[in-house]
C-alpha cells in the first residue's frame, strides 16, 4: 500500500513510530524547541531528539533520514514561509518578489525564490 508524501512516517532512534498529533499537543508554548509559531503553522526543532523520516526504497526495504525541523500547517500548500533579510514571512507562492540579477532587476514569484537572490532593496532571501 502507498503513503501519500504528504503524509510523513517518522520513527524515533528506537525505531517506535512517533504521534505528531501527540507530540504537538504535548509541546509547551514557551518550549525552546518551538522555532515559529504563527498564523500559518508552527515549526518546532527536534535535530537532539533522533527521529528520522522513513523512506520506503522498494516493498521490503527503508531509508531513515535524520531531521531537523518538523512543521505543522495550518493553511493550503501554496503557502510558504521565507526568511528575508532579518524577517520571517508567511507569503502565498504567487507573491511577486523584485530581485536583482547582476545590472538588472528582474520580477520572480515567491514560489521561484532561491536562497542567496537580492531582493531590490538590498535584503536577502533565506530559505
Amino acid at each position: 500500500m502507498s503513503r501519500p508524501a504528504n503524509q510523513l512516517i517518522i520513527v524515533d532512534k528506537t525505531g517506535e513510530q512517533v504521534d505528531l498529533k501527540i507530540f504537538f499537543e504535548n509541546l509547551i508554548p514557551t518550549d525552546e524547541r518551538i522555532l515559529v509559531r504563527d498564523e500559518m503553522g508552527i515549526s518546532v526543532y527536534v535535530g537532539d531528539l533522533g527521529f528520522y523520516r522513513v523512506v520506503p526504497t522498494g516493498p521490503f526495504d527503508k531509508v531513515l533520514g535524520k531531521i531537523e525541523e518538523i512543521h505543522s500547517s495550518r493553511l493550503p500548500k501554496s503557502t510558504i514561509r521565507i526568511q528575508v533579510g532579518s524577517v520571517v514571512e508567511s507569503v502565498t507562492g504567487d507573491t511577486v518578489f523584485t530581485i536583482k540579477e547582476g545590472n538588472h532587476l528582474i520580477k520572480k514569484r515567491a514560489d521561484k525564490l532561491e536562497n542567496g537572490m537580492i531582493l531590490s532593496d538590498g535584503r536577502e532571501v533565506f530559505l
